[in-house]
């Protein structure tokens, strides 16, 4: 009984009410039609605390207050009464917030940058796709074709990450540099789950480039370091998706 009690205490705290102000509704229904002293007792509070506490109260519809000869009496509504409380907040929570979108599409403008300075901290970034990605997502990808940029980085690891692309059924599409390296590149981890293109415009550039959602990544490759580049914005993304789109259509099928 005592802990049903805190959690309805605890409860009544959550939408609004403070504690002195759930220790007097509570005495009220504990004690029926009482006045000021008898509530104060009752709910652990001073006479003048009572008083501060019972306009509020009132305003919310959850004490009444009458007289019954030369006394006023206050005595507590029914607690079915909070539902109409709590479908007030949600009313006023439902009414703000186009304003708080608006105020997050503000700041969604501005491209949130994360580096991953190694490749094992680059596993993060497949770690965190493979746990999000749903299925038949689409991943446009520019790659050097070139083992050594990307796939001889860690074989094991991103053999594993290739054989989640395809059962999850991911649209990859795939613009390769029109070399020799680069098909025998994409005959060796290339399937016919991931569509490959090749385009003389690339000439195995040292960055490993690819999209997904609102994600732009740019793997760089220097002799000393290895590094990828996260840059996350919906504008830049839409801008880069649009220009691989016609970089697509122009580029030599692999079949």
């Amino acid at each position: 009984m005592q802990k049903n009690t805190e959690i309805a205490r605890w409860t009544l705290q959550k939408i609004g009410f403070s504690e002195s102000e759930v220790s007097l509704y509570m005495a009220a229904l504990e004690t029926g039609p009482s006045n000021v002293a008898r509530l104060g007792q009752r709910a652990g509070l001073s006479r003048q605390m009572v008083y501060l506490l019972i306009p509020g109260l009132l305003e919310k519809g959850l004490l009444s207050e009458f007289r019954k000869g030369q006394k006023v009496l206050y005595r507590a509504l029914s607690p079915s009464l909070l539902r109409g409380i709590t479908e007030r907040i949600t009313k006023e929570v439902e009414s703000i917030i186009p304003l708080l979108q608006t105020r997050a599409v503000e700041h969604e403008a501005i491209p949130l940058l994360t580096v991953y300075e190694n490749s094992t901290a680059m596993r993060e970034w497949y770690v965190r796709f493979m746990k999000e990605a749903k299925a038949e997502e689409e991943l446009l990808v520019y790659s050097s074709g070139n083992f050594s940029h990307w796939y001889d980085l860690d074989p094991k690891f991103y053999d594993k990450y290739l054989a989640f692309s395809d059962r999850k059924g991911i649209h990859s599409k795939i613009i390769l540099p029109d070399t020799t390296e680069a098909h025998e590149y994409q005959k060796k981890i290339g399937t016919s789950a991931r569509e490959a293109r090749y385009s003389p415009a690339l000439s195995g550039e040292l960055v490993e480039k690819w999209m997904w959602r609102n994600q732009l990544c740019y793997q760089t490759i220097r002799a000393s370091a290895t590094n990828l580049i996260v840059v996350e914005s919906k504008a830049i993304a839409e801008m880069e998706r649009n220009l691989f789109k016609t970089v697509w259509v122009t580029a030599i099928s692999s079949a």
